[in-house]
């Protein structure tokens, strides 16, 4: 019986570990969602975002310039919000569905003023560089359950999670796991995304 999980990327788009991180998916014909932020989207990133959407990826809400949303007005987090989303839109003809607070700072105000499920994920700690990609390794495997949301970093420099996931990948599918984006993952295991005041983890563990 299969399982199923989402890798999810937070802070790109670039031209550095964002590539190398599509790159690694698709040499495993794996899929996952970027959660992007807006101030990162130029000229050159759009073409990242759209190899990803290409081999099959989504591209995600991730605020514009990467605030602690809680220190924000409600008219400045709907702005962060709706900015991003159209962008994304912009370059990819598909509004996100989804929305990752920076720092995983939320509050009612801020659940309030964003129309959209919000995503949290199981995380290893890839955004400190003091844990290399065998810790980062060993954490995800010793974790991972069905329903499992993969909280990752593709910010430039960060290849120790491109390493990660290239070693990653490929085990977990021979234990079972199929990969899928984070919208196709909710519709696989028949949940509601829909939960104000929640920030999914694993959708299996409410």
């Amino acid at each position: 019986m299969s399982s199923y999980c989402s890798l999810t990327f937070d802070d790109g788009p670039n031209l550095t570990t964002s590539i190398r991180m599509i790159e690694v998916l698709e040499k495993h014909g794996a899929v996952g969602s970027f959660f992007v932020c807006g101030k990162n989207i130029n000229e050159e990133t759009e073409k990242v975002m759209l190899k990803a959407q290409s081999i099959g990826c989504t591209i995600e809400n991730h605020s514009f310039s990467h605030s602690h949303m809680t220190e924000l007005s409600e008219f400045q987090i709907k702005n962060e919000f709706d900015m991003t989303s159209d962008m994304i839109q912009k370059v990819t003809g598909r509004r996100p569905e989804f929305f990752r607070a920076p720092y995983i700072d939320a509050d009612d105000k801020v659940f309030s003023s964003v129309p959209v499920p919000f995503i949290e994920g199981e995380g290893c700690e890839d955004w400190l560089s003091e844990v290399d990609a065998d810790t980062r390794y060993e954490r995800i495997l010793s974790t991972i359950s069905n329903g499992s949301i993969l909280l990752l970093h593709d910010f430039e420099g960060n290849e120790a999670t491109v390493e990660c996931i290239d070693r990653l990948i490929p085990v977990l599918k021979e234990k079972g796991f199929e990969f899928l984006t984070v919208p196709e993952i909710f519709k696989k295991l028949e949940v509601d995304p829909n939960r104000h005041g929640h920030q999914w983890k694993n959708i299996c563990k409410i």
